[in-house]
Formats: structure tokens, sequence, C-alpha cells
């Protein structure tokens, strides 16, 4: 939820368990508590990575934090990546761990407002990063010991893996959403380009 509670639901009853309040997530326009993704072996990996919005006084920022499930409680959190810069608008924030490799986290980000940043490769900002679930780097990645994945997107907030390929539905301005399938080192043009491209 957008004032940082993350609780359990019974699908069968509806009951409603509590497990965590996570008190600095600042909610502000579209920011807040924004994804969450359960480790796809959950019964051997019981972690949780959820992604905020945050001020911790030198600006409103964004974070993916790992926490781990247990006795009904969400705790040990582990930071994996933060400082990446929030706004009311733009944060994109999905999170999506593919169960074909689930050492690996790809996350969404928005521009924060500031669309020159997507063609910024070393910004977090306006990307599809891609992470191991530990918080370090991957060594193929397109940049060494940089998360970026794909870069130029203006609000990515969707992720999906099927058949062996990732896609990414993004914000456009006016009626320019896209749907992408997102390839390594790709650019999906934002700023410069927006919706059909060739």
């Amino acid at each position: 939820e957008r004032d940082g509670r993350i609780s359990r639901v019974d699908t069968g009853t509806g009951a409603v368990e509590p497990l965590l309040t996570i008190s600095e997530v600042k909610s502000m326009g579209e920011g807040g508590l924004l994804g969450m993704v359960l480790h796809p072996d959950f019964s051997n990996q019981p972690y949780v990575f959820v992604v905020y919005d945050y001020d911790n006084g030198s600006g409103y920022k964004e974070r993916v934090v790992r926490f781990t499930y247990g006795n009904g409680k969400l705790g040990s959190p582990k930071t994996l990546i933060e400082n990446i810069a929030a706004a009311g608008n733009h944060n994109g924030s999905r999170l999506l761990i593919d169960k074909n490799d689930p050492s690996k986290l790809w996350i969404s980000t928005g521009d924060a407002g500031q669309g020159d940043d997507a063609q910024q490769p070393g910004k977090p900002n306006g990307k599809i990063l891609r992470i191991n679930t530990d918080g370090s780097i991957p060594t193929d990645n397109p940049v060494a010991g940089n998360p970026l994945w794909s870069l130029g997107h203006r609000n990515p907030q969707g992720l999906v893996m099927a058949n062996g390929l990732l896609y990414e539905a993004e914000h456009g301005p006016d009626i320019e959403d896209e749907v992408n399938i997102i390839q390594k080192n790709g650019n999906y043009g934002w700023p410069v380009v927006k919706g059909p491209c060739d």
C-alpha cells in the first residue's frame, strides 16, 4: 500500500494478516510503496523484494529492499539498490524474478520527470535494471559494475517474462504507451523518441 503496509491475504477466507509497515515509505503523487515480488522458490528462499520511495533528508529517492519471511513476519531487511531519484510521477518500479533464472532481479525505473536521465548510462533512472538477488551486479550485464540492462524508458510500469522474452509496458506522453521486448543494452528512445519507432 502507499503508506508502507504489507499484508498477507488468505484468498480462501479473505482474512488479512499484517506483516510489516515500512515507516520510511513516503507517499507523494504516484510515489510510495510501488512494487513487490516473492522469490519463485519461496519455500526454500523465503524472500520478499519490495521497491518504495523515501526521503532521507537529501531528496525524494527510491530503493529496493529484500526482506525474509518467517514466523508470520517480514524481517532482516537488506537494501539491494538505493538513491534512485524519485518524483511525484514517472517512478516506474516493477520487480520481476524469472523462474528460469531465479538468481536475477529485474527492476524498472522511471525518469522521475527528468527525461534526459533516461539516456545517461551512469544514472539508474529511465532504465530496466538487472541485479543479482543478493544485490551484486551480474558479470554479464552490458556495462561492468552497472545494473543497467536497457535505457531510454519514460515510465515503465509492467514487466513479464514469456517464452524466454522480457516484455515491458511503458506509459508514454499523450497516447504513446508502449509494449516493448527488452533486449540487452537496448535503447528505447525516450526522450527523443516516443511511441512507434523502427
